[in-house]
């Protein structure tokens, strides 16, 4: 099937950037933030694979592959919406189990569950000793604290030191099972012989901190409604964790300027969280920072000088922490100072790298972005590609076929000249050109119907003058479908009523 096309779209003189400087929601602390051999979430439906219900693959979350899997209807565990906290998860109803492969020695793990019996194993290895994970079974039990094992338990599993990755504590069964699980335990399975059900599941590389452990406890017991079974001396009993606070730096990636003035925003979800910063605060690679100046919490003003024309790179030194003593969580910028002419921001109207991947308004990020101007709507069916899709950063504009999806920009941009003749220059990344089925395809247009940048049905490339009802072709190439299935760079310059265009140039 034909993909919609995909866009990123510079409107100027000269090219010009900027990074960061958007609110996002509010933000709280998931396992992403850590280390993971497995992920496994019943909550996100974008991980299940189900035919009326029935899931033959629930994905792993952790970016290793680790999916499980079950082939055989029959043995296949049932997706239940709404089941616990508004939420969905799997139900096993005792022949039901999905499979994973090994490879790996599993850490701390966690596991979110309900069953009927206590000699049930949730969660098991297809081979070596003392092979249920969590559930009865043929292993050295002992005396361990839960913290419930009424309705759906939080279970926290954590190895014992002296033994590493070969020892479990089982806070769900009230015990504590050692065993002699390898790299090479071969398959493993989630929920066979459970009759229950099974909301989460992670697994983490190594032996989580106090801190981390406590944060995973928060995390599960408020996205699963599950507050009431974890100790009152967890600091999330209350509030959930949140995420860890990074920094955003403001500014241009580009300038011919001896140096160039930013700002850096500490962010935690979307709000600003102080941090104080001064110049050691910051690891600058190829340039150095001065004039640091608070703004407001989490809010800082500095200037960056190259040591020479060339990339400078910013970062946060280690060790630097928020003020709720936590690790700042990442946060990089880089800005090249050049010479001559390729940055001149003074000469940029508008710039769109439709990099927001949320909501329907991409944002200018051009110079008049400083006075709120030209930020355009995602309009009709026009959403956001990501992954493959987005060459640049984290998403692409999409314009899906048979539509009218467009990006509407307010106020109109003002190119100037006459409506005969104007001097401009666009710039575009673009790919999967809709078919010539379609009829005439748009790049831009403008407020009043004259189109900068139109592939005519046949393919032609070129500008449609709507005052004179007339389409003037490009004589130096056409731009079929087939030349899109890749990204492409396509420039106009418009000077003294001619438009030349260039392709790949």
């Amino acid at each position: 099937m034909k993909q919609p096309i995909l866009a990123l779209l510079k409107i100027s003189t000269a090219l010009s950037l900027l990074m960061g400087g958007l609110s996002q929601a509010a933000n709280n602390w998931t396992p992403a933030e850590i280390p993971t051999h497995l992920w496994f979430d019943g909550a996100d439906a974008s991980t299940i694979t189900h035919s009326s219900n029935s899931i033959s693959q629930w994905r792993d979350k952790s970016g290793n592959n680790r999916h499980a899997n079950q082939g055989t209807a029959g043995s296949q565990p049932q997706l239940v919406s709404n089941a616990l906290n508004g939420k969905s998860l799997l139900r096993f109803d005792g022949g039901d189990r999905l499979e994973f492969t090994g490879g790996f020695v599993p850490g701390d793990f966690v596991v979110l569950f309900k069953r009927t019996a206590n000699n049930q194993p949730v969660v098991q290895s297809g081979t070596g000793a003392s092979r249920r994970w969590v559930g009865y079974g043929g292993a050295i039990w002992s005396s361990h604290n839960r913290y419930s094992t009424n309705g759906y338990p939080l279970s926290t599993i954590q190895p014992d030191g002296a033994y590493g990755a070969d020892y479990f504590m089982v806070f769900g069964t009230d015990s504590r099972w050692t065993g002699g699980l390898s790299a090479n335990a071969g398959q493993n399975s989630i929920g066979r012989d459970t009759n229950g059900d099974i909301a989460e599941f992670v697994v983490f590389p190594n032996t989580l901190t106090d801190a981390n452990r406590e944060r995973v406890h928060g995390y599960l017991a408020h996205k699963w409604g599950q507050t009431a079974i974890i100790p009152g001396g967890n600091p999330y009993k209350t509030t959930a964790p949140l995420a860890s606070t990074k920094a955003n730096f403001v500014g241009r990636e580009g300038t011919s300027a001896p140096y160039l003035d930013m700002r850096v925003e500490f962010r935690n979800g979307g709000s600003l969280l102080e941090v104080a910063a001064t110049t050691s605060s910051f690891n600058v690679t190829g340039g150095t920072i001065s004039n640091l100046t608070k703004v407001a919490d989490g809010n800082y003003t500095f200037r960056l000088t190259p040591t020479a024309p060339g990339t400078v790179t910013l970062a946060m030194a280690a060790g630097v922490k928020d003020s709720e003593n936590k690790d700042l969580g990442g946060g990089t910028g880089q800005v090249v100072f050049g010479q001559g002419g390729l940055y001149r921001p003074n000469d940029l109207l508008a710039y769109f790298d439709f990099d927001e991947n949320t909501g329907n308004k991409a944002y200018n990020e051009g110079t008049s972005a400083r006075d709120g101007l030209y930020n355009a709507t995602l309009s009709n069916g026009a959403t956001w590609a990501t992954g493959a899709n987005a060459k640049f950063g984290a998403s692409a504009a999409s314009f899906p076929t048979g539509s009218s999806a467009r990006a509407l920009v307010s106020p109109a941009i003002d190119l100037g000249g006459t409506n005969d003749a104007a001097n401009f220059t666009i710039s575009t990344w673009f790919k999967d050109l809709h078919p010539t089925s379609e009829g005439w395809r748009t790049l831009m247009r403008g407020q009043q119907g004259n189109h900068h940048v139109i592939i005519q049905n046949t393919n032609r490339v070129g500008v449609f003058h709507n005052w004179q009802g007339s389409f003037r072709p490009t004589a130096s190439f056409d731009l079929t479908p087939a030349m899109t299935t890749t990204w492409r760079h396509l420039m106009a310059v418009s000077g003294g009523g001619v438009t030349t265009f260039y392709l790949d140039a």
